[in-house]
């Protein structure tokens, strides 16, 4: 099984912020099922 965890699409939020997340904003992982190699792409 293979699990992508990516980043978010927003800003950090009020609550994120209360409990210390720093998310990725606008990362989006890409993950070639051949090989399992990853590139990250960035949208911002």
């Amino acid at each position: 099984m293979l699990a992508v965890n990516s980043g978010c699409w927003q800003a950090q939020t009020a609550f994120q912020e209360k409990v210390n997340i720093d998310p990725d904003v606008a990362h989006a992982p890409i993950v070639d099922l051949d090989t399992l190699e990853m590139t990250v792409r960035k949208f911002v």
